[in-house]
């Protein structure tokens, strides 16, 4: 089972609105069962300091979302430094599933080039 925080720019009124809530009931709970889905966009737009988070909470995270910011377009569009991210992620010890929900900038097609890129990018 998964906790989304969202931020409250695209969900107003949305009650778990930040990382630190998310954690701390998934912390409370105590279940090996529950865990944070970390969706950087949204964190990114709530917080700030994704990698600093990622790292303070990394046992906690159980699965990822990517998107860039703003937009919530394909990484490499905007603000966010993805490949320094996803190295963060790697040296953390994360070995699941990382989903790209993303919308194409301009093209699907060259919106699936820059996410084959990253990948290359990271996996060498």
């Amino acid at each position: 089972m998964l906790l989304e925080p969202l931020n409250l720019h695209d969900h107003p009124g949305y009650f778990l609105d930040n990382s630190d809530l998310a954690f701390t009931v998934v912390r409370t709970i105590r279940s090996p069962y529950l865990k944070v889905l970390f969706d950087i966009y949204h964190m990114q737009r709530a917080e700030g300091h994704i990698l600093e988070t990622i790292s303070r909470y990394s046992e906690e995270i159980g699965y990822f979302h990517i998107a860039d910011v703003p937009g919530r377009y394909e990484p490499g569009t905007g603000e966010l430094h993805y490949p320094n991210i996803l190295q963060a992620i790697q040296r953390l010890g994360y070995t699941g599933t990382i989903g790209f929900e993303c919308r194409p900038q301009s093209s699907e097609t060259l919106a699936l080039t820059r996410i084959k890129t990253l990948i290359e990018q990271i996996t060498g």
